[in-house]
């Protein structure tokens, strides 16, 4: 099988889940050469890597960038092509450009999260238009897949599940560059790592550390990352057991955080996937999740973690006391979340395994599709 994968996503994704599938016959992978250019050495050696000159999002070059991908996708002739996200505007009208290729898109976010300003760059119209060309819809799991059925007036039976990838990349970069953890005292370490937005539920996080604050001074939070929800939480920053880490966050750094990390805490108010678990689960640590979206349920299938109702400051603050004080507990949740990367939930093999009968069903239906138009 010859498979086309078209960037359309931020990269640490796209780079895990096409190494994924490299075992799956020939696959050619399009992407942005300002962003990958620097991290063509992770990819698999099998696949090829085919670097566009990727315009920014709102400059008219975009349309010289719909010709040339069309060209060298028409030139490689895949058996299908599957776009890897459908957050770029300009390309929801390249499943029409491709002949009478088979299509696959993937579908991340089903809606919109609170205060999630980069996601309405890509207006719902074109999404909806982008997902509509398409012969299968990619989500990854089911609750997402329930969610876009009603928004794509779509059959349940023509969306599928793939899992999301562990995102392995910055566990190599550690692994080269040589970086350890760094454990210098019986400090307990919490990392929130991301985009800071409203959905991310950070305030109730913060009133968890508060109490944990009155019990115990031997527990630390680090918060990276940066946001348009910034402010909502710069007022709560005052105190010396929460560290700030703001703005682009280099990829080392970022390995170093997980390496230092003995929780990984995403106290979600909304969410559909994140690829912070996934990070996790390369890394091997544990992780504190609200049962929002999918995070509650990989968490649970997986046994990386602890599952807390959203918006619970002290459902928080107790498992996160939970998981200090029992070092036996800690150590199984972080062997399960090493094993969901390796051979679980996670892992390249199931991701595969997923992907392959997505490919075939959409080569099969789009050949069904022909001959009906044809009779």
């Amino acid at each position: 099988m010859k498979i086309a994968c078209v960037q359309t996503f931020p990269v640490d994704y796209c780079i895990d889940y096409v190494n994924a599938i490299a075992s799956l016959g020939e696959v050619i992978f399009f992407a942005a050469e300002r962003q990958m250019q620097d991290h063509v050495d992770f990819m698999h050696a099998d696949v090829e890597t085919v670097l566009l000159p990727w315009p920014r999002h709102r400059s008219p070059a975009n349309l010289g960038l719909i010709y040339r991908l069309r060209q060298e996708i028409i030139a490689r002739d895949p058996d299908v092509v599957h776009f890897l996200g459908d957050s770029v505007s300009w390309l929801s009208v390249m499943p029409s450009l491709v002949g009478k290729r088979p299509v696959v898109v993937t579908v991340h976010d089903a809606i919109r999260h609170l205060g999630d300003t980069k996601s309405s760059i890509m207006p719902l119209a074109l999404a909806d238009f982008f997902h509509r060309q398409a012969h299968r819809l990619v989500v990854h799991g089911a609750s997402i897949k329930s969610q876009l059925a009603k928004r794509a007036k779509r059959r349940p039976d023509q969306l599928d599940i793939v899992p999301h990838p562990a995102l392995n990349r910055y566990v190599n970069l550690a692994h080269r560059q040589g970086l350890v953890p760094r454990r210098n005292d019986e400090t307990f370490r919490l990392l929130f790592f991301g985009r800071i937005m409203t959905y991310k539920g950070l305030p109730y996080l913060f009133d968890a550390m508060q109490e944990l604050e009155a019990e115990q001074g031997d527990i630390e939070l680090t918060v990276a990352g940066r946001g348009p929800a910034f402010d909502e939480i710069e007022n709560r920053l005052g105190s010396e057991s929460i560290k700030i880490n703001p703005g682009f966050v280099p990829d080392a750094e970022v390995a170093q955080l997980f390496l230092d990390a003995d929780l990984i805490v995403l106290p979600y108010v909304g969410a559909s996937q994140s690829g912070i678990l996934a990070m996790a689960a390369a890394f091997g640590r544990a992780v504190l999740v609200t049962d929002v979206g999918e995070l509650g349920a990989i968490t649970r299938r997986t046994q990386m973690g602890i599952v807390v109702p959203t918006g619970d400051a002290p459902a928080l603050a107790r498992a996160i006391r939970h998981i200090r004080n029992q070092p036996l507990l800690k150590a199984e949740l972080e062997a399960n979340s090493a094993s969901s990367a390796i051979q679980g939930a996670f892992s390249p093999s199931v991701v595969a395994e997923a992907a392959a009968i997505v490919y075939h069903r959409a080569i099969e239906g789009c050949s069904t599709l022909s001959i009906a138009k044809t009779a």
